[in-house]
């Protein structure tokens, strides 16, 4: 029985993720308040995740100073960026207001 029950939930798996939908149709809609709230966690995890990474690049200077300096300042430039990019993203990010 298990024979064929592995097979059956494996194509029943794959059918349904097919199936799903990747996104909502349409944004969820919020209150300005909730919105700004939003934003204001996203901004603050965004910080938290560079002063993360700074720590990890230069904890990984410290255990590997192979090409160092460069690789230190190589990883420092892409993580800027990202955080550039998305605090960016997270200030631009509007979803409709509710109405009513």
């Amino acid at each position: 029985m298990n024979v064929w029950l592995t097979p059956v939930l494996l194509v029943t798996s794959v059918h349904c993720a097919i199936a799903a939908p990747k996104y909502p149709e349409k944004p969820t809609c919020v209150d300005p308040e909730v919105r700004e709230e939003i934003r204001e966690i996203m901004l603050a995890g965004l910080k938290e995740a560079l002063r993360r990474q700074t720590s990890r690049v230069f904890t990984n200077w410290m255990k590997d100073p192979f090409e160092q300096p460069g690789r230190a300042r190589a990883g420092l430039k892409r993580s800027v960026e990202a955080y550039i990019g998305a605090q960016r993203e997270a200030k631009n990010w509007n979803p409709p207001l509710c109405k009513g």
